[in-house]
């Protein structure tokens, strides 16, 4: 119990700290609260209804270049004040992208140019 209550803190916390940080299409901070169901799964748990829902919306709704961009830096960009922010969530989509049957047109990973996506 105390470990759910700290994760879902820490998570709010860096969502917070995210909110804002680039200026694209797709916030960080918007990202992060959409998929925040999506954590979970970094447990063992299966992705839920939610996590599906709100992993497909979000890339959905990600229709330009400058939108694509914007959510892979979110998703795969470390820089030093929120490079544990982009890892959970990362790995979070990338567990939850494959089992909820989404196709995230990038590989989430620390080496793609999110520039060429």
């Amino acid at each position: 119990m105390a470990s759910s209550t700290a994760l879902k803190l820490v998570c709010m916390v860096l969502m917070c700290m995210f909110a804002g940080a680039l200026a694209q299409s797709i916030s960080c901070g918007q990202v992060a609260y959409n998929l925040r169901s999506c954590i979970y799964t970094l447990q063992g748990a299966a992705p839920t209804t939610a996590c599906c829902s709100a992993l497909n919306s979000t890339v959905t709704q990600a229709t330009t270049s400058a939108d694509l961009q914007g959510l892979c830096t979110c998703l795969t960009v470390a820089d030093g004040t929120i490079s544990g922010f982009n890892t959970v969530v990362g790995l979070a989509v990338d567990i939850a992208a494959d089992k909820c049957g989404v196709t995230v047109p990038f590989e989430i990973s620390p080496d793609t140019n999110c520039t060429s996506v």
